[in-house]
């Protein structure tokens, strides 16, 4: 036999009976993912740019993750975008026990508010720089879909 759903009010009534909490802003979150989805799309994609950002997230930003552990970072875009992809792929936790030693917090893009998340890239961006000596945006982008900005668009060979 089929289960059948729980009313919304069964619900209600065990989450509040075992005081489960959703420990993240959803409306933030659900805000934030459609952003990221939004510059992921304005990305001209090729086999190259997708290899330089899968590069990019494993040479700079986990490393820099783990250097500024309690700091708020946000990646640029190419790069948030494998971070988005590995963060859910359910190896996240394990990858990052192998890679660096420790455990990582694949929650650390969600943000209060807009102006604690540009605050944060500039943030970023300075010590992504410093760190590495290479631009910190470093793709083209579509004109069908406005980019983020911050940093070099520069133009992706095929």
């Amino acid at each position: 036999l089929a289960q059948q759903p729980v009313p919304d009010k069964a619900l209600e009534a065990r989450v509040q009976a075992e005081a489960v909490a959703i420990s993240v802003d959803l409306v933030v979150a659900s805000k934030h993912l459609v952003r990221v989805f939004q510059h992921a799309a304005s990305i001209c994609w090729s086999p190259r740019t997708t290899h330089r950002a899968i590069a990019r997230y494993e040479r700079c930003w986990l490393p820099l993750l783990h250097k500024h552990p309690g700091k708020q970072l946000v990646p640029p875009a190419d790069v948030e975008w494998v971070w988005y992809c590995h963060a859910i792929s359910g190896t996240f936790e394990r990858d990052c026990q192998n890679l660096l030693g420790c455990s990582l917090a694949s929650d650390k893009w969600l943000f209060v508010n807009e102006s604690q998340r540009l605050e944060a890239l500039k943030e970023t961006q300075m010590l992504w720089e410093h760190t590495y000596s290479e631009a910190f945006q470093d793709v083209e982008y579509s004109t069908r879909a406005g980019g983020r900005g911050g940093g070099s668009q520069r133009k992706e060979e095929g």
